[in-house]
């Protein structure tokens, strides 16, 4: 299978560039193709999350998209595993999924702490694929061994964490220590107009209801 098509990168900066010490250690993540992935089936899916350790020079993690919609977000959140030392993270915005993300700064995570890392604004121009597409049949021997089906090749991504060349990487942290991620994937919300037709409708059969109740009393 190809692994080499739209690729987002998240890069996960040190607080000191200038000085490669165990507490700046600085791994590169980002949303590639995968395979015998994790199915997603909701935007909340409890199986979106992964634990990266130290010791390893990479660390991938794949999921395929089968919620019903196109995702036109991701949302990661971050911590430190117990022991860690503070690392500091920043985000690249641009890839063929989205074309913004936040924080584009570099911001610190402190034991204790989360960080919301997100990717919106999906990319709809040349060579974009609108957000990460959705498969409503992938092949799966069970949820964590998934492939994508014909034609749905997008829908399949991996979050993947690996060194960043000339930082202090991921091999010089302990096998203990390490940052665990939970995500979440923003679907799109129904159209105003649906909301209120969908409402309308229950309030027709709600008012319909009400009169056949009043007749039935009345006879």
């Amino acid at each position: 299978m190809n692994l080499s098509r739209w690729i987002v990168i998240l890069i996960l900066l040190g607080l000191s560039s200038s000085v490669a010490t165990a507490d700046s250690v600085d791994p590169v993540a980002k949303l590639q193709g995968g395979c015998c992935s994790t199915k997603l089936i909701s935007a909340n899916d409890p199986n979106f999350q992964g634990t990266v350790l130290g010791g390893s020079p990479s660390r991938s993690f794949d999921f395929i998209n089968s919620t019903g919609s196109v995702a036109v977000g991701v949302n990661l959140v971050l911590a430190l595993l117990p022991g860690t030392p503070t690392l500091t993270f920043i985000c690249d915005p641009f890839s063929e999924y989205f074309t913004n993300c936040n924080p584009q700064s570099p911001t610190t995570l402190s034991p204790g702490e989360t960080l919301l890392i997100r990717f919106f604004d999906p990319n709809n121009g040349e060579g974009g694929v609108g957000g990460i597409p959705n498969d409503p049949n992938p092949s799966c021997d069970g949820v964590f061994a998934c492939s994508p089906s014909p034609g749905h090749l997008a829908a399949d991504f991996a979050t993947v964490f690996a060194n960043r060349p000339g930082f202090t990487d991921l091999s010089d942290l302990p096998n203990t220590e390490g940052f665990s991620f939970k995500g979440n994937l923003v679907l799109p919300e129904p159209p105003a107009i649906l909301l209120l037709l969908t409402g309308g409708v229950l309030l027709f059969f709600f008012k319909r209801s009400l009169g056949i109740a009043g007749l039935r009393l009345g006879s």
